[in-house]
């Protein structure tokens, strides 16, 4: 099971919750448990040996227990195609068998349609991986940078970061690291060092500032071999001669410069998938103004700004 590929929809690798590393773990262990034995099972067992056996040392029991009744607890804000959020639960059950040492876990129903029969728009990464990396943030920046892994480029906002790690709390607003010096210390320099160190990818990231703020990451991806996986491409080689632009601007009736602006900061492939589910809503009637419709989407998606000085 180690070697396991796991895989979740990209709206679980967008999603906006907290996990501690060792919730994370187990949460790893039942996807890896959902793809090799399908999602007809009504329970999921996972044992305080088979995690151990894994990492490659002892897991305290207490703590493992105590992991389950907060797995039980956890909440996802999950972002939608239209750019809004639904709250879902993990689990619907979740119990600490003493005499065999494991959690037995059964998924909630909402769960289940961004784990299993995926058949486009998800993400990948290696489960040996996942559970060998330290740090919760080391955790999911690693499984966000493998949902661009294809491209080498990531672009996200500082803001979202923040919104998808938890940093920023969604009922008060408070900002667990305001100053960009302790989000670097913090989060981003150990998550860094983590990857650098024991995953299959690694990054370096530059931070734009706008209007004297801090804005918004550029993350580049690198192999294990220190190779960058593509090089990022320019708008004056693709955007005006490109099928894609012409596709965004003649069927999704986006302006050129909308259309410029999506092509240099969205990866293609993740254009492509995007306007298939747009496509998708256009045919079920659910969309009635296109051009309005799709800015809408990709701003919401990939942090495009592309509604702040109009």
């Amino acid at each position: 099971m180690k070697n396991d590929i796991l895989q979740q929809h990209n709206s679980l690798t967008q999603a906006r919750y907290d996990m501690t590393s060792a919730e994370k773990n187990v949460f790893y262990l039942l996807i890896a448990q959902i793809k090799n034995r399908g999602f007809n099972e009504k329970v999921y067992r996972i044992s305080v040996r088979e995690l151990a056996a894994i990492k490659g040392h002892e897991i305290d029991h207490i703590q493992f227990k105590a992991t389950s009744k907060k797995l039980l607890t956890q909440v996802l804000s999950v972002p939608l195609q239209d750019g809004k959020f639904i709250e879902v639960s993990l689990l619907n059950s979740a119990e600490y068998v003493k005499r065999l040492g494991a959690i037995e876990l059964e998924l909630s129903k909402e769960i289940k349609n961004f784990l299993f029969e995926l058949k486009n728009n998800f993400t990948q990464f290696s489960l040996q991986i996942g559970l060998q990396l330290k740090s919760k943030y080391a955790k999911r920046v690693y499984e966000m940078l493998c949902q661009y892994k294809d491209t080498g480029i990531m672009r996200i906002s500082v803001e979202e970061l923040k919104k998808r790690l938890w940093l920023i709390n969604p009922r008060t607003g408070a900002d667990k690291y305001p100053k960009y010096n302790l989000l670097k210390k913090k989060v981003l320099d150990v998550a860094q060092k983590e990857l650098k160190e024991r995953a299959d990818i690694h990054f370096t990231y530059e931070v734009i500032k706008i209007d004297n703020k801090y804005a918004k990451f550029i993350f580049k991806i690198f192999n294990r071999t220190g190779t960058i996986i593509t090089k990022d491409k320019t708008v004056e080689d693709t955007a005006s001669s490109s099928h894609t632009f012409r596709k965004l601007v003649e069927k999704y009736k986006l302006s050129s410069w909308q259309a410029q602006k999506i092509i240099k900061e969205v990866p293609e492939k993740e254009i492509h998938k995007t306007t298939y589910d747009i496509q998708i809503d256009v045919l079920n009637n659910k969309v009635s103004n296109v051009g309005g419709y799709t800015a809408k989407v990709f701003d919401k998606k990939y942090n495009l700004e592309i509604f702040k000085n109009t």
